[in-house]
């Protein structure tokens, strides 16, 4: 995992950058008759990146913007497979702001999101159990809100939203 901020500055905002790695190699064992043979044997790779601006306040409002994404791919190696191989790329950006008056606050955002995923083909004993599929999603979401604090027992909120999530591998073709 590493991160950094890149630039800070009260002047011209700051910039943040965070990029990550991971690598899972899940086993599950089953079979009593080859106890350390695997029989789910999942070599999942992920990495990851961000990197938002965030500019210095101004007038009592906020503003930050952003992408980030995610680069993923699935290797079988164990003698079962409940998913297909599988390689994931995600995409997203947003921009985000709030502003501040007194009792008031306001924020809000909008963030376009774009997932592209491609699994193998996998067949066993002369059957296709799954085939090879692409699949691509993209959409936005956006929200806006607002919150006044009538006295320090009080709070009233409203708040409108729209959402967006890809489905994952496992939605898509688990079998």
């Amino acid at each position: 995992d590493w991160s950094s901020d890149v630039c800070s500055s009260d002047l011209l905002g700051k910039i943040n950058f965070h990029a990550a790695y991971q690598r899972n190699r899940r086993r599950e064992f089953g079979d009593p008759d080859a106890p350390l043979d695997p029989q789910l044997f999942f070599d999942l790779q992920t990495f990851t990146y961000k990197a938002s601006y965030n500019l210095p306040e101004q007038d009592h409002w906020l503003f930050s913007c952003g992408i980030g994404g995610m680069h993923q791919s699935n290797d079988n190696r164990g003698s079962e497979v409940i998913i297909p191989e599988y390689t994931l790329n995600d995409l997203g950006g947003y921009v985000f702001f709030q502003g501040n008056y007194s009792n008031t606050t306001i924020s809000g955002g909008v963030r376009w999101d774009k997932r592209s995923l491609q699994s193998s083909k996998h067949e066993y004993g002369g059957r296709i159990i799954f085939n090879e599929e692409n699949f691509d999603f993209s959409n936005f979401s956006a929200s806006l809100g607002v919150s006044h604090l009538f006295s320090n027992q009080v709070t009233g909120r409203l708040n409108l939203a729209r959402g967006f999530r890809a489905p994952s591998i496992n939605e898509l073709t688990s079998n």
